[in-house]
């Protein structure tokens, strides 16, 4: 009975609670974790007695631990909105103005009232992509579930629930609700995750100035707040203003007649200057502008000091308990450069970009870039903080509720099992054969979008970074290559891959040749090419009869010369004495040093691999015999899943993480000792996947479950977890910090490692991870074109899906893209496009000036057209698209448009 109660408890907690907030995002005692977030310190405020003031626990970035003018610290300074609105805002960008199907319900569990919304994308050559929304209280979740009609089965209701976590076993009824009005408070219920818009808080403060009074005090600012604030946007008279206002009076100048505004990333942004807000001599307090300024989420400070070093301001100055993070801006007029740090309340999650090692700026265009971005995420993160997400949970209950009561007592009765009812594909309202109320339904959509962008809430067709070189910008390294079956491979090289395969054995596939070099008798299930050994590990057969086998790369090419595949028997002579049983293994490679992990049944052996990288093999050398056994261990069950590492503080140790079918165990294989971590583990294990995710110096490892991974990681003798949702089922992951990368099963995902935020989407066709070394190789299915699709505008009936060529024979094709893992892992900084240009636009940003939504169109002069940055991308990727279709081929490359800008990714 109890472990019932229990189960139920988590099967509630996993419902009820938000991606963003799953378990509170903890920030490690890693070194590398607070060289990128900072660290969460005390900082105390005193009063000019030198009494205590106040005290409170903030993340400072960068840490205090971290020498300003000492050597540069190399972090990540790739700078990216999270979360950002094209990836997040689904129902307004997929669902509002199409034709879809939303269903109510109620979760059987806490028996709060439940909302799905559903819409499959139009029919492309047998092709859709379904795309579902789950609204509960917690807020929304997102899933993309692709749909392939050969498989035979039609995608119901009751399937695409079942997809979400928590609700694996639901089987209750769905209600169809019809009703256009509920558009409109779906995108209600959408909002509440945030506003697109942003109003920040600017105050000029003096060195010498310890209080929030003081500061709101000073009239006027000097000649550097001014350039300050020409770096943040343009000036612009209140009165008559009809863009975003923030709050402010645009009709009778009460709170001032000036602000300053700007656009950044499809968002509009007023800034609140303390000096522009009206001042009064006789309140000493200003409650005038604490009113607008304590009442905003960030706040910028920017401290006039002749010690731009030395910082005096201390976020427990301010009384504010609204207000949750402080940019805190100095500027050096004798050397010209700008210093940032950020204070961010303990509640808040951490988020980027990450501060550089020294915080310190001299190109006007990139500080600004950096703290607009800075400032956006901050305001995200906060919405995080348990103050706002309580307010929100509490919004979102009251709203459903409302609704659940609005929209159920029009529909008919009788509804036992709808849940099973089949979800048809989108169809255009203007097509012919629509019915008249699938054509109201979409048009009172329409009406909702063009009101809100009317109103100016939203900026649809603003988007920036369009031609902004990305980490994770991908290259293709092999074009139209054969595919297989894949159950093992790895890249050779940059140039050649392995592919295990059930019916083929392993294949060589290059440009120019597809050579079978094991031969299929030798059942090879898994490889490992280990270029700077010399070797290839080869784990074969299975069952009783599997066994770990050595070969080196000189006899690989002499099969794929000769084109003589290496025969069973052969292979059997290559094998790592002691390793028969074997089912799972995995290798630790540092340097000039090679250790391999064996699981044969309850035993785990580590071998170390006695030669150094430096010395090669000589002919006739017996390679199994230089792997010697250094220890061996038995474990309380089989292993289903395993990932090593080594951790090397005082000593090295080696970690094997083993799943069994009941337990979770951390081994240690030096002294045999073995850890239960407090973790339920579900009934199908077959579908995990474990990846190490140390540094070196931390416990730390990442699982893959259906659409989560959890980052394990221990913390003061406890091992904790971090659970992450995707918006697709994963097939495999890779973990990059400050990144962790999902592979679905047509749809790639980036995010960040520490909250979980999504960056950036890629659709992918029958994506598959095929090599994780220091980069990352996958393969496209090439039925599909290679080049950029044409984007879709927000709003239109057009699929994201890219179209398949008709002429296509019936084999598919591979290409093989990589992600550059020196750029995911200690990326410099973004580049700009060499080979695109974002037009004026984007010289009136990168030149530290603004825009309003009135100058957001430019004129093309040697055209003499109306063209956005957006628009002239799209018409790039459409030309090259149509050069593709008429058979000429052209190579993707880091300076064409950064795709992510694209439908669905």
């Amino acid at each position: 009975m109890k472990r019932r109660r229990f189960l139920l408890e988590k099967a509630i907690e996993a419902r009820n609670v938000s991606p963003s907030e799953m378990k509170s995002r903890r920030l490690r005692n890693s070194v590398r974790r607070e060289q990128y977030y900072g660290s969460v310190e005390l900082v105390v405020s005193v009063d000019p007695r030198g009494r205590i003031r106040n005290i409170g626990r903030f993340r400072l970035e960068p840490s205090s631990d971290c020498t300003m003018d000492g050597p540069p610290v190399s972090t990540l300074n790739s700078i990216v909105l999270e979360n950002p609105q094209e990836e997040m805002r689904w129902y307004w960008k997929f669902f509002l103005g199409n034709e879809h199907q939303n269903f109510c319900g109620c979760d059987p569990l806490t028996k709060d009232p439940i909302f799905l919304s559903i819409v499959v994308e139009e029919e492309i050559d047998d092709n859709k992509l379904c795309r579902a929304i789950l609204w509960t209280s917690k807020g929304p979740r997102r899933m993309c579930i692709p749909i392939q009609p050969a498989r035979g089965k039609d995608l119901s209701v009751k399937t695409v629930i079942q997809r979400f976590p928590g609700f694996g076993d639901f089987n209750r009824t769905l209600t169809p609700i019809t009703n256009p009005k509920i558009q409109k408070e779906l995108t209600i219920l959408e909002d509440q995750e945030g506003s697109v818009n942003c109003k920040f808080g600017v105050i000029y403060a003096k060195a010498d100035q310890n209080t929030d009074a003081q500061m709101l005090s000073n009239e006027h600012g000097d000649e550097s707040f001014e350039r300050f604030l020409k770096i943040l946007g343009q000036r612009i008279e209140l009165q008559g203003w009809g863009s975003y206002r923030g709050g402010l009076d645009t009709t009778t100048n009460s709170t001032g007649r000036e602000s300053v505004y700007t656009v950044y990333g499809g968002h509009e942004i007023m800034f609140h200057v303390s000096t522009m807000l009206p001042y009064s001599k006789e309140n000493d307090q200003q409650i005038e502008r604490k009113r607008h300024v304590g009442n905003d989420i960030v706040n910028v400070i920017f401290e006039a000091t002749d010690d731009p070093l030395r910082l005096n301001f201390s976020p427990t100055m301010m009384k504010s308990h609204f207000t949750h993070v402080f940019a805190v801006v100095t500027y050096c007029e004798r050397t010209g450069v700008w210093r940032l740090w950020v204070f961010s309340e303990d509640s808040v999650p951490a988020f980027g970009p990450s501060i550089p090692h020294p915080n310190t700026f001299t190109d006007p265009a990139r500080f600004r870039e950096f703290l607009m971005t800075k400032l956006i995420n901050a305001e995200k993160a906060a919405h995080n903080a348990s103050a706002f997400v309580e307010k929100r949970h509490r919004t979102n209950d009251t709203l459903l509720k409302d609704m659940y009561i609005e929209y159920l007592k029009d529909c008919p009765k009788g509804f036992n099992r709808v849940t099973d009812a089949v979800i048809r594909h989108i169809r255009s309202p203007v097509r012919k054969d629509a019915p008249r109320e699938s054509i109201d339904f979409c048009k009172f959509g329409e009406l909702i979008k063009l009101e809100k962008m009317l109103s100016g809430e939203v900026v649809d067709a603003v988007k920036m970074n369009v031609c902004r070189r990305q980490p994770w910008d991908k290259e293709i390294m092999l074009r139209n290559m054969p595919s297989y079956d894949v159950i093992g491979s790895d890249m050779w090289g940059h140039e050649a891959l392995l592919v295990a395969t059930e019916e083929h054995g392993v294949m060589y596939v290059a440009d120019d040749k597809n050579v079978m070099i094991f031969d299929a008798a030798c059942k090879v299930q898994d490889l490992i090419i280990l270029e700077a050994f010399g070797l290839c590990l080869v784990r074969a057969d299975k069952g009783k009869d599997g066994y770990a086998a050595v070969f080196s790369l000189n006899e690989l090419r002499n099969a794929l010369l000769t084109q003589v595949p290496i025969q069973k028997k052969i292979a059997h002579a290559h094998k790592i004495h002691g390793t028969k049983g074997c089912h799972l293994f995995a290798r630790i490679e540092d340097g000039l040093r090679l250790k391999l992990v064996v699981a044969m049944g309850r035993k785990i052996c580590l071998f170390r691999w006695s030669l150094s990288a430096l010395r090669r093999d000589k002919p006739g050398d017996n390679l199994a015999e230089h792997f010697t056994l250094l220890t061996s261990h038995s474990v309380s069950e089989e292993p289903v899943a395993m990932c090593v590492y080594e951790k090397r503080v005082i000593s090295s140790v080696v970690k094997a993480v083993v799943l069994g079918r009941s337990h979770l165990f951390v081994y240690d294989l030096n002294d045999g000792t073995e850890e239960i971590l407090a973790w339920d583990v579900p009934r199908n294990t077959s579908t995990i996947i474990m990846k190490a995710a140390s540094d070196g110096e931390s416990d730390e490892f990442a699982m893959l479950y259906q659409n989560s991974t959890l980052l394990f990681d221990r913390n003061d003798g406890r091992w904790n977890w971090e659970q992450t949702f995707w918006s697709t089922n994963l097939r495999d992951f890779a973990f990059r910090f400050p990144f962790i990368l999902g592979f679905g099963e047509d749809l790639i995902e980036i995010r960040l490692v520490v909250n979980g935020n999504l960056l950036a989407s890629m659709y992918m066709p029958s994506v598959r991870l095929l090599s994780l070394k220091r980069d990352i190789y996958f393969s496209v299915e090439r039925a599909f074109s290679s080049t950029c699709a044409p984007p879709v505008s927000t709003g239109s009936n057009r699929s994201s899906l890219i179209r398949r060529d008709r002429h296509q024979t019936d084999t598919k094709r591979w290409d093989i893209y990589r992600f550059k893992g020196a750029r995911l892992e200690m990326a410099g900084g973004t580049e700009e496009c060499s080979g695109a240009s974002n037009g004026g636009v984007a010289a009136s940003l990168t030149n530290g000036g603004s825009f309003t939504p009135q100058i957001i169109r430019r004129i093309d002069d040697a055209h003499g057209r109306t063209m956005t940055p957006t628009t002239e991308c799209n018409e790039q990727q459409s030309r090259r698209y149509s050069t593709s279709r008429k058979g000429r081929s052209r190579e993707t490359t880091d300076d064409d448009c950064n795709e992510t800008d694209e439908e669905g990714g």
